[in-house]
């Protein structure tokens, strides 16, 4: 029984051998079809994939699959020996020597000798020659398309995918580029501030600068295409225009006014308080101190009837000369009514008259506060506000020209966004 259970084996492990075979010819002829599929393909649409790293692994599928299968569809001793008995017409004579449990009649001795007999007789390899998956006789037809798609067929981008791809990979670089570029030129600022004592008043350009940090951050990230890193510069650059606009107005209000002053304190008393010489001379700070000085005497009660007098005459002159001009016509009010305020007899005992001459000179304080917002920018922080606006007016335009140049390869106008055929070409 042992002879016959040895020579099963034997059957057993040429069968198994012959059935890898065969799934190995089979898995190999789908991958090399799946391979001609995605070789052709990327030559129509380009892909843009290693094409024998596709190979290798298509045709090294076949192995694992091949082994899976043997795995779902096992040939144990039992099939082994009725595969025998089939192929050599045996009668069941091996199959049923496999299926006894032991010997233990005259019957089964015969049997299992008549088995012996017929396995000594058994060629193995000569009984079950190999043979090929009916796939094998259309291996050419996939292997052929690998070859012609390869040697003959030149690549293409029906769909326009790699042209879109090599396009998004130049945006990407253009963006880190143009991304440096802010970032620099916001380090740059920042250097500056630290190193000109000029530029300390522009430090509230700060936010200015955290938006092109973010705007680089953006472009980098990708978060943000180029309409609207454009955008954000504009936006940017208003503020700078707003920026330059506001403290010209300023300056210009500020000169206008020490002009109207100069004009209509030019016929004044010659021996005029400190307060009137910083009026007629446009020194606003200057007059603030001499305004803070009068408060503090009458908040100590340390204000003399005569020096009440005095300073009332003063104010009510300065309302008369500073009277009937429009810039300076809320100054001429508050002027007489803080010499109204003095005129109160003994401000030192009466606290509501003292408190009503002290809101006055507040309210003449804040006056020319007012007329002291316009203030004289430096050469370095106008050199600074238009580095700044012509670097974000230039890097909008370095983003308007990659944006134009891509549109332009759409066949559209950049003026009217219509297609150059529609516009005749202009």
């Amino acid at each position: 029984m042992k002879e016959v259970l040895l020579k099963v084996r034997r059957v057993r492990s040429w069968l198994v051998l012959l059935k890898l075979l065969e799934h190995l010819v089979r898995f190999a002829f789908y991958g090399l079809s799946v391979f001609a599929l995605v070789a052709l393909t990327d030559r129509l649409v380009s892909l843009d994939v290693d094409l024998y790293k596709v190979l290798f692994g298509c045709l090294a599928a076949a192995l694992p699959a091949s082994v899976l299968a043997l795995l779902f569809a096992r040939i144990t001793l039992l099939k082994a020996a009725i595969r025998a008995d089939e192929r050599l017409a045996l009668k069941e004579r091996l199959s049923s020597v496999i299926a006894l449990s032991g010997v233990s009649s005259p019957m089964e001795e015969a049997l299992v000798a008549d088995a012996q007999a017929a396995a000594r007789r058994l060629d193995v390899v000569n009984s079950f020659p190999p043979t090929l998956p009916r796939e094998a006789r259309w291996f050419f037809a996939p292997a052929a398309v690998v070859l012609v798609t390869l040697l003959l067929l030149p690549p293409m981008d029906a769909f326009g995918w790699k042209s879109a791809k090599a396009g998004l990979a130049k945006k990407k670089v253009e963006a880190q580029k143009q991304a440096e570029k802010i970032e620099k030129k916001a380090r740059e600022i920042r250097e500056k501030f630290a190193s000109d004592k000029d530029l300390k008043d522009l430090k509230d350009l700060d936010k200015t600068l955290k938006d092109m940090d973010n705007i680089a951050k953006e472009m980098k990230e990708q978060v943000a295409d180029k309409k609207e890193t454009m955008a954000k510069l504009s936006s940017l650059a208003d503020e700078l225009k707003k920026r330059q606009s506001e403290s010209a107005d300023k300056e210009a209000r500020k000169n206008q006014i020490q002009k109207d002053l100069a004009k209509n304190l030019k016929d004044a008393d010659p021996n005029m308080g400190e307060m009137e010489k910083a009026l007629r001379d446009g020194d606003m700070e200057k007059a603030m101190q001499e305004v803070e000085k009068v408060k503090e005497q009458i908040q100590k009660g340390n204000l003399s009837k005569d020096d009440q007098k005095k300073l009332a005459d003063q104010l009510d002159s300065l309302a008369k000369a500073l009277k009937d001009n429009g810039a300076l016509d809320k100054l001429a009010k508050d002027l007489e009514k803080a010499a109204d305020a003095l005129k109160k007899d003994d401000l030192g005992k009466n606290k509501e008259d003292q408190k009503y001459a002290e809101q006055k000179m507040q309210e003449l304080a804040e006056d020319f506060k007012d007329l002291n917002q316009g203030r004289e920018v430096s050469a370095a922080e106008q050199e600074m506000l238009e580095q700044m606006l012509n670097e974000m007016e230039n890097m909008k335009d370095e983003l308007a020209d990659g944006e134009n140049g891509e549109e332009g390869e759409e066949g559209e106008c950049q003026k009217c966004g219509k297609k150059m055929s529609e516009t005749g070409g202009t």
